[in-house]
């Protein structure tokens, strides 16, 4: 318990850092919509996001913002959906799985593309997004 690295042969005053205060700085690095316990992939409905209803066939575009910035403005993105936990797709309220396309970010937000053959669907997802050194 209480282990503290440090570079050099002095030794410092030993950190304690609350459990939020942690979590904010790691929050610059990684981030996710699940649950803190949950693992993305899960197959989980706490935290999805959704788009509201789409009411045209086509190409769609969606847009939501992160809860903090991250260290970056354009960290690597993954969606996932809720219902079968597959990386790379939102679900549709039709039960169908829509693959996502130009996933981007920047300034704090996250947006992405998906094709769909419907129209007057809700679309829902789970993300993370990572900003690693």
């Amino acid at each position: 318990a209480q282990v503290q690295l440090e570079i050099g042969s002095v030794a410092t005053d030993f950190e304690n850092r609350s459990f939020n205060e942690e979590l904010d700085l790691c929050e610059s690095y990684y981030q996710k919509s699940y649950a803190l316990s949950v693992f993305p992939g899960a197959i989980n409905v706490v935290g999805i996001v959704y788009t509201g209803r789409v009411s045209y066939v086509g190409d769609n575009y969606f847009m939501t913002y992160m809860p903090k910035r991250m260290r970056t403005t354009t960290p690597t993105l993954t969606f996932y959906s809720p219902d079968t936990g597959t990386a790379g797709r939102c679900r549709g309220s039709d039960g169908v799985d829509y693959v996502v396309s130009n996933a981007n970010s920047g300034a704090g937000r996250i947006s992405f593309n998906w094709t769909t053959t419907s129209a007057n669907i809700v679309y829902y997802f789970h993300w993370t997004a990572e900003a690693e050194l």
